[in-house]
């Protein structure tokens, strides 16, 4: 029977101001903060903070109501946390963000030297990247007259790409295809667009272009291949990604710890209805001390019905 004291939540969301607000600052790498903030657009520093506390209160209710049957909460949770809560629970659920393969204007850390590579011609590398952005997007970046405007243009042509072409080399192993990319294999729109993310990014240095597909945890921004050797190869427990579309995430690691039962999610879930689903599991979980991958199925099953 499972006990709630063998089940850990593990937040890596930022729960402070003074942790929100340095995620805010341009020069932090984290996602989530300046994506809350992008639903918000014009509001003032308080109320910003005001809007963000609707989240953290279901984040404390939740915490103190399942650390009442015995669950263990941890907040400011980093890689090296996440690695040694692994070992130690059979449940870990993880309150984390996945910051995609979507381009934005705060990726491109020196955009002027990103867009003199796709205009100049001089890197043989970059042909492929070239030849596939439209001539419009190309004469966008020729135009731009500050870094703002090239920011912006950029953008919007690397989304552009994302979807609609195929940048990289089939044979080469990525994170999702570890031994490449059967030419019979029918990709699903997130694959197409992780894989032409990736092969965007290893194009320019990190100091250029702030790479897409990472977890971010409470000390920086992580790649799948980070997340899975931090799990331990004798794991045997659940893990449940509490994050966005974590279904690339998760099937990779299904893949890597076979061993590992992974909760994932398809869509985007907010985190209030994904909190409320989290305290129902645990205080069934409290009373019977049912398996948690059942009690979650049930849980969900209920809320869809």
């Amino acid at each position: 029977m499972l006990q709630p004291a063998e089940c850990v939540l593990a937040l890596a969301i930022p729960v402070t101001r003074e942790a929100f607000e340095a995620d805010l600052d341009p020069a932090s790498s984290k996602d989530y903060a300046k994506a809350f903030s992008h639903t918000a657009a014009g509001l003032s520093a308080d109320s910003l903070w005001r809007d963000y506390c609707n989240v953290l209160r279901t984040v404390f209710e939740t915490a103190e109501s399942v650390k009442s049957l015995g669950v263990v909460t941890e907040e400011a949770t980093s890689l090296s946390a996440l690695e040694r809560l692994l070992s130690n629970f059979s449940v870990v659920t993880l309150v984390a963000h996945w910051r995609g393969a979507a381009f934005f204007d705060s990726d491109f850390l020196d955009p002027a030297s990103v867009a003199a590579d796709l205009l100049d011609g001089t890197r043989e590398e970059m042909n492929p990247l070239r030849s596939s952005l439209a001539q419009d997007d190309l004469s966008v970046l020729r135009a731009a007259g500050d870094p703002a405007e090239l920011c912006t243009g950029l953008r919007k042509a690397f989304n552009h790409l994302l979807v609609q072409q195929v940048l990289w080399d089939q044979g080469v192993p990525s994170p999702i295809f570890p031994g490449g990319v059967k030419k019979d294999i029918a990709l699903t729109p997130l694959q197409l667009a992780f894989l032409n993310r990736h092969a965007i990014d290893t194009l320019f240095s990190d100091d250029r272009l702030r790479p897409g597909n990472r977890l971010e945890l409470a000390d920086d921004m992580w790649s799948i291949d980070d997340i899975v050797e931090a799990i331990p190869a004798s794991f045997e427990g659940v893990f449940d990604l509490t994050v966005c579309n974590s279904v690339l995430l998760g099937d990779t690691i299904k893949r890597s710890r076979p061993d590992c039962l992974v909760a994932m999610h398809e869509e985007r879930v907010g985190p209030i209805v994904r909190f409320v689903i989290y305290r129902n599991v645990m205080a069934f979980i409290a009373r019977t001390g049912a398996e948690y991958e059942t009690v979650l199925i049930q849980v969900l099953k209920e809320l869809c019905d």
